[in-house]
């Protein structure tokens, strides 16, 4: 657009014409500076749209309706989900313990070849089971209880897995239940510690807790989705410990009618404590 000078118009007066200088010039809109305003990449589409076939535009709605199949998923009820904690520890009692029974018996030793264990009589008894922790006196227990975190990931199993149906709110079984605990704590830490990836730096004892927790709620829910209500007791000797596991995968991959059970599972972590990571990829 170019802006062309008129010359000022004139008014008549008394003395003359005298030419009038407070007006401002005209604009003058030049035709070949006149363009259209180009459309927009939604009104090509729209104007696109309007002149398709209607068969066309009804088989991309129909497509645009269509929803994917829903993710096959498995459902585990009437169980508790302690009832399923148990399980998972029986798991890894079968896998962990039961093929190398005899090197649970070997207790840890300093580097002079001293025991480490204050109760070491205790503790071998207890793995050879010789005795129960259930008929074991209170002051032999409390005194033991500071033992256990020398204890490595199969013998914490092997004393825990003959004590899972124990459980008592009687005063008279505080220390029972006080070294159960304490066990608990220390078997957690361990599992999580077991299957981190070579070159993970172990997180706060109580983060790797809640983690071993999770990873044996996992080995005992895909025991129950793999054997039913039968799952629950595979792991102890009397069942073929993993053996049994793998008899039941079998006899799974060959009924088709039902979802596989994953392998490999998805476990959310915590914002705070592992460095920006979200998931934990446990392949069981």
């Amino acid at each position: 657009m170019r802006l062309q000078g008129l010359p000022s118009p004139v008014r008549a007066t008394g003395g003359g014409l005298t030419p009038v200088r407070d007006v401002s010039p005209v604009a003058i809109l030049d035709k070949d500076a006149i363009q259209p305003a180009k459309p927009t990449k939604g009104e090509l589409l729209r104007r696109a749209a309007k002149y398709q076939p209607r068969a066309g535009r009804a088989a991309r709605a129909a497509q645009a309706q269509t929803k994917a199949p829903p993710r096959p998923r498995h459902k585990i009820s009437d169980l508790s989900e302690q009832r399923v904690l148990k399980t998972g520890l029986r798991r890894l009692h079968a896998r962990l313990v039961l093929p190398k029974a005899s090197e649970i018996l070997e207790l840890p030793r300093r580097e002079d070849g001293s025991c480490r264990l204050m109760r070491q009589s205790f503790f071998q008894r207890l793995l050879s089971k010789e005795i129960e922790l259930q008929g074991s006196m209170p002051n032999d227990i409390a005194s033991a209880q500071s033992d256990l975190r020398h204890l490595s990931l199969e013998q914490l199993l092997g004393v825990r897995a003959r004590t899972l149906d124990f459980a008592t709110e009687s005063r008279t079984h505080d220390a029972h239940n006080s070294f159960l605990a304490t066990l608990d704590r220390h078997l957690f830490e361990r599992i999580s510690l077991r299957h981190l990836r070579d070159g993970t730096p172990p997180r706060a004892p109580e983060l790797m807790q809640r983690l071993g927790v999770r990873l044996a709620i996992v080995l005992g829910a895909r025991a129950v989705l793999l054997g039913g209500s039968h799952g629950l007791e595979v792991g102890d000797e009397e069942e073929g410990g993993i053996e049994g596991e793998k008899e039941a995968e079998q006899e799974q991959v060959s009924q088709g009618d039902k979802p596989p059970v994953p392998t490999c599972w998805a476990l959310p972590l915590e914002d705070e404590g592992w460095d920006g990571a979200r998931l934990a990829l446990f392949s069981t």
